[in-house]
């Protein structure tokens, strides 16, 4: 009798029939099913078993230019969530342009480029959003007007692209070729018919006009024309193929503007003593021997060969101004260059200025002359 009433104390174990079975609040769900789960002993118990009832896949706007976003469905029952990937959602890469904007020279050479393979890139140029129905971009764009460009990127089942956007003003330059640059900084036209005060106070003629890239570039009016070596030969540059020095008339070494500290870099006697570098020496004293001061004080160096064939190109006009000036004129000279030939150690580049050949001379050689320029912002 005892043993029976302890059993029947248990519960419904024993007492199915006549148990009441409590549920969770909340549904449990697998990938098909949701119901309410039994919180009695009776796990196996379940209550309003049902199949999801799910809307449309919507989605999570989380695709990329590397992979395909998700979706997802929600049963408007349980809210169990469905996701699944998304196909077709990648994302074509965002066009680039070779050219950052800003002002650039009328003529710049603009290209469009994206990453994503086989996709097409249409671009439009008067402020509209460009669509697969814009111009197709098959050829790089000229900019000689100011200029927004846009421009996106399309492949079948792929999303577009996002909208790249850049905008181009054409570079006004300060200095034309010819121009006078007085001591003062101030700047004259070729087309100026100097007093002789202005003539005396010219420091230098323009031989290369300023771009967006790059500065103007202005050569001294008094050149060295009774002939200099490029140095002595106990120089310790003399029998040194000074590589960091190697240029031609478009290529190589073409900026001669550090070129007096990579000799120093490159020869250990060009420091303490210059003057084994005459014809350097010239040039990077150059405005303290004819009384520059300021501005003009600095900045003086020895062309390379492609600075001074820029000069060749532009001689007509250049040596015009630099008669008006009263100053030392290029004519069918040679001029020594900074640069290091590489046919030989002792041996540095030169340029006729009758035709414009870049030959080279022994360095010890003192017949050819020198002229000085600096850069001008």
């Amino acid at each position: 009798m005892l043993a029976v009433l302890a059993l029947g104390m248990f519960g419904c174990s024993n007492n199915i029939d006549t148990h009441e079975h409590t549920f969770a609040t909340t549904y449990t769900s697998n990938e098909t099913y949701h119901w309410y789960a039994a919180t009695c002993e009776h796990k196996a118990e379940v209550k309003d078993k049902g199949e999801h009832s799910f809307g449309e896949y919507v989605s999570n706007n989380d695709a990329t230019t590397e992979a395909d976003g998700t979706k997802t469905r929600k049963c408007s029952v349980c809210d169990y969530e469905d996701t699944v990937t998304d196909e077709g959602t990648k994302i074509v890469k965002t066009p680039a342009f070779t050219v950052a904007e800003g002002a650039v020279d009328s003529g710049t050479s603009v290209t469009i480029t994206c990453n994503t393979e086989g996709a097409k890139i249409y671009y439009t140029t008067d402020g509209t959003d460009p669509t697969a129905s814009s111009t197709e971009y098959t050829a790089a764009i000229s900019v000689t007007a100011a200029v927004t460009i846009m421009a996106i990127a399309v492949k079948d089942g792929m999303n577009d692209s996002t909208v790249a956007s850049v905008s181009y003003t054409i570079y006004t330059p300060k200095y034309s070729v010819g121009d006078f640059v007085l001591k003062d900084k101030t700047i004259l036209s070729k087309d100026t018919e100097l007093t002789d005060t202005q003539k005396s106070n010219v420091a230098a003629v323009i031989v290369r006009a300023d771009t967006s890239k790059k500065p103007a570039l202005g050569v001294g009016i008094v050149h060295n024309r009774s002939g200099l070596a490029w140095c002595t030969e106990s120089a310790a540059g003399y029998s040194k193929n000074i590589t960091a020095l190697q240029g031609y008339k478009t290529t190589g070494y073409t900026d001669g503007s550090d070129g007096w500290e990579k000799l120093k870099a490159g020869c250990s006697d060009a420091e303490n003593n210059p003057e084994n570098y005459p014809a350097w020496n010239y040039s990077v004293t150059y405005a303290e021997t004819n009384g520059l001061t300021g501005d003009l004080a600095i900045g003086w160096y020895l062309p390379t060969v492609a600075e001074l064939y820029t000069i060749y190109q532009n001689k007509d006009v250049v040596d015009a101004s630099l008669s008006k000036a009263g100053g030392s004129q290029f004519g069918i000279s040679w001029y020594w260059s900074c640069c290091q030939d590489p046919s030989g150690d002792n041996n540095a580049r030169v340029l006729n200025f009758y035709d414009g050949y870049m030959g080279y001379g022994f360095k010890y050689n003192d017949v050819y002359y020198v002229c000085s320029v600096r850069a001008f912002n």
